[in-house]
């Protein structure tokens, strides 16, 4: 038994790891329930905010001028929390007509662990590089 479209799409939806919003004019309509989660507001306290009160206020200028140029492309931004915590975080956006009306879908992906481990290795690379360097210098003894 094939699962209506529209149900099918509602599953993907809440079913993403990422968090995901739909907005008109930059006022949140939905959200999913990794938003809910990963932010901390209820899709009850979610609508009706503008999308930016999600993004660290020295970023919301980028976020605004990005989506003004129909910017379409990942890019990282700090993410704010309803408890004000920030995290950094990877967003894509895209424009959908949806009949007359002019809809955006906002993907947003914490980003933390990604961010650690990179500086994990980083730091791990260094801590080689220093090494190398002593045992070039215990030969050359």
């Amino acid at each position: 038994m094939a699962i209506p479209t529209k149900n099918r799409l509602k599953y993907f939806y809440d079913a993403s790891f990422e968090a995901i919003f739909l907005s008109r004019k930059g006022i949140c309509l939905d959200q999913n329930k990794a938003a809910s989660s990963m932010f901390g507001y209820s899709k009850e306290e979610a609508i009706g905010k503008p999308g930016t009160d999600w993004i660290a206020p020295e970023d919301r200028e980028t976020v605004k001028k990005n989506i003004s140029d129909g910017y379409t492309s990942p890019y990282e931004v700090r993410a704010l929390r309803k408890d004000g915590t920030t995290f950094p975080a990877q967003i894509q956006g895209s424009l959908i007509n949806d009949g007359e009306d002019r809809l955006r879908v906002t993907a947003l992906r914490d980003i933390s662990q990604l961010k650690q481990a990179l500086d994990s290795l980083e730091s791990n690379i260094s801590r080689i590089k220093e090494l190398e360097e002593k045992l070039k210098k215990a030969e050359k003894m």
